[in-house]
């Protein structure tokens, strides 16, 4: 997450794994070795496109190519014959996952006691993406945005939340902004990312979308503009790259 140019697969079968996580984690793993990592996949799995009951790929936010890598790939499989389509955002991913994690642990909060989820992912250049959550990590609190921890600092006063939880790769760069500000935040799960696995283990509770309406999510504009007319539609009624 942040620039995530660590993509990763997985299969399910009625809630059962079929087939190995495959992920490739690193400098190593790039958008590129997405469509190769699929086929790994489903070869490991003994199935083919068409078996598919349903695709389900994390829309952003992150760099804007592996973004438009991953919505491709995932129309394209619609395409060849696969069921139906789905997108998340990778913070909600990362939200349910942290949860999970949390409560397995025990003690940790549920929806209902004020406690609020923020996930926090590395963005680079001085911001990070956040997401704020109730504390199952099911509901969205506010739309996702790209800030400065200093700004996040600013939308966790304003969830007036009991107990704030913060995850994800930016977690601690936000934990230590709330406390210049004297915001108590508990960070955690630095290493947190949307990987499929997790992502398979809800993907059936999401509401289907079409090809059309699967769109980006970006949060901040492109660094570089790309020519009139030959931009996809994004998330908001926006274009980007």
């Amino acid at each position: 997450m942040g620039r995530p140019r660590s993509p990763s697969t997985s299969g399910h079968d009625d809630g059962r794994h079929r087939a190995d996580e495959l992920g490739l984690v690193g400098p190593g793993g790039k958008a590129d070795d997405l469509v190769a990592m699929i086929a790994d996949a489903l070869a490991h799995a003994g199935v083919a496109v068409t078996d598919l009951d349903r695709i389900c790929v994390t829309t952003g936010p992150g760099s804007f190519t592996g973004v438009r890598v991953g919505l491709a790939a995932a129309r394209a499989f619609r395409m060849a014959g696969a069921g139906r389509l789905t997108g998340v955002s990778g913070l909600a991913v990362m939200a349910r996952t942290a949860a999970r994690s949390m409560r397995a642990q025990g003690g940790f909060a549920r929806t209902g006691d004020g406690t609020v989820l923020a996930v926090a992912a590395e963005a680079y250049r001085g911001e990070i993406y956040l997401g704020l959550f109730d504390g199952d990590g099911r509901e969205a609190l506010a739309d996702p945005l790209a800030l400065t921890p200093a700004d996040a600092v600013g939308a966790l006063s304003a969830a007036g939340a009991s107990r704030l939880v913060a995850v994800g790769s930016g977690a601690m760069r936000l934990a230590e902004a709330a406390a210049r500000a004297g915001l108590d935040v508990e960070p955690g799960q630095a290493s947190l990312r949307p990987d499929a696995r997790n992502l398979a283990l809800f993907a059936h509770e999401l509401p289907d979308a079409g090809d059309e309406s699967l769109l980006p999510l970006y949060l901040r504009p492109p660094d570089a503009r790309p020519d009139a007319g030959r931009s996809l539609e994004r998330a908001g009624g926006r274009r980007g790259p």
